[in-house]
């Protein structure tokens, strides 16, 4: 067995330069494929490539330069050269017109003949001062509680003797129970009895409350009423001589709108050849063609050269290591063999 013999290093210059002309091969792939040729209705949309005019790269390879021609059906064709034609024509009689367009663009609007701009009606005297003197004073907040505590002291009067006669039968249910005042059971049940007292006397003051409420909705509703009735009988004057404004400017409303008819019908004989000229301007206009996203969005991957050549190599390696192991034990296995047959002979 020979000693083995170790795998020679790759050229990785060489891998990384295939690398890149398989990377070119790959992106020129790729834009082929998403490049194809549209045909539609209306025309169609091509792709060529000149690889003689395209970018060389310092290493002499081609890039081809790409052109997209986009062409009209047949008839759009037409019509694209009617349309110029079209415009050439107009643009010629606009050039001899465009004097007269001039003249009628610097000469006023004759309105003569329309009426008159009307202004608006008079002033009108208007009734801003009402007879409040009958009115009574307004109510605030703090009216009427006396009436209040009034009702509020009456109701807690009314409760209070049935309140004492009603502690004083708890406290003998309690003490023939033998509940000694200040223990938990007896606590607990005047404690519940206090609370129906004191929800008692909440009500009392609710209803108190209630009827200062409706004693002051009672006064306001009364002012309401009286100063409801100055406003109308101050407005009748006001209604009148709204009236009276109404019709004037009624009158001046319909006297400006027939001037302003007036004037748009001498804008309208005024502007007429030139709208005319824009009319004619217009014309049918082409379609171009639309064309949609065809691409194939397919992209062609480069082989992995360089990856592969490196791969390679470290199998290589690998496989020159393992040997090397192999015969280095063999070396080693000799030797022994050796060393123990001097011994023997010796």
């Amino acid at each position: 067995m020979g000693k083995p013999k170790a795998p020679k290093t790759p050229d990785y210059a060489a891998a990384a330069k295939a690398q890149g002309d398989a990377n070119l091969g790959s992106a020129l792939a790729t834009n082929y494929l998403n490049q194809p040729n549209q045909v539609g209705p209306d025309g169609s949309l091509t792709f060529s490539y000149d690889y003689a005019g395209g970018n060389r790269l310092p290493d002499g390879t081609v890039i081809p330069r790409t052109t997209a021609t986009t062409t009209l059906s047949p008839d759009q064709q037409r019509l694209y050269d009617q349309n110029n034609q079209i415009s050439i024509a107009l643009n010629d009689l606009a050039k001899r017109g465009i004097g007269y367009v001039d003249t009628a663009s610097s000469t006023p609007t004759n309105i003569n003949g329309a009426p008159q701009l009307s202004g608006a009606p008079g002033a009108t005297q208007f009734q801003s001062q009402y007879d409040l003197s009958n009115l009574g004073a307004m109510p605030s907040s703090s009216d009427f509680g006396a009436q209040r505590d009034q009702v509020t002291q009456a109701l807690m009067d009314r409760m209070q003797p049935y309140i004492d006669r009603d502690r004083s039968a708890l406290d003998n249910k309690l003490a023939n129970q033998g509940l000694h005042i200040g223990s938990q059971a007896r606590n607990w049940d005047e404690d519940t009895f206090n609370r129906g007292v004191n929800d008692q006397r909440l009500a009392a003051v609710l209803g108190g409350s209630q009827e200062q409420q409706r004693l002051f909705d009672n006064a306001m509703g009364i002012r309401s009423q009286g100063f409801g009735e100055a406003v109308q009988q101050g407005d009748f004057a006001n209604k009148a001589a709204e009236a009276t404004f109404g019709q004037g400017l009624a009158s001046s409303q319909m006297n400006n709108q027939a001037r302003q008819q007036a004037l748009q019908e001498a804008d309208y004989f005024k502007n007429q050849p030139l709208n005319m000229l824009n009319a004619l301007r217009t014309g049918n206009q082409v379609s171009m063609p639309q064309f949609g996203d065809v691409s194939t969005g397919a992209q062609v991957q480069a082989a992995p050269i360089y990856a592969a050549t490196n791969d390679q190599y470290n199998a290589q390696l690998q496989a020159y290591q393992s040997k090397m192991a192999g015969y280095s034990g063999l070396l080693g296995g000799l030797g022994t063999l050796g060393s123990a047959a001097i011994k023997k002979w010796a």
